[in-house]
């Protein structure tokens, strides 16, 4: 496997973590929160609202993450030397 599919796949596996992760705390928040005796149209606007925030929060945080990534491969690659590294530099 090559390093930008590793990278990829390290990637995907965060942003669904981090989905999973943030839908979990806004669901509970969203319980805590909301009065028993609420309306069903009301559950019902709270219910979209809740998948709304927990998208673009976990938008957000995946972006951050995946930039997060980025800067270690960056940096990792700053102290390993791989063979195709010095068949480049000779080429």
């Amino acid at each position: 496997m090559k390093k930008e599919q590793i990278i990829e796949t390290v990637k995907t596996g965060a942003g669904f973590v981090i989905y999973v992760g943030v839908g979990a705390i806004v669901g509970n928040l969203i319980k805590s929160t909301t009065p028993a005796d609420t309306s069903k149209i009301v559950k019902l606007c709270i219910k979209v609202g809740s998948l709304l925030v927990t998208g673009a929060v976990g938008d957000m945080a995946a972006k951050y993450t995946e930039e997060q990534i980025d800067e270690a491969v960056i940096f990792a690659e700053g102290f390993v030397k791989t063979d195709t590294d010095e068949t480049e530099e000779e080429g």
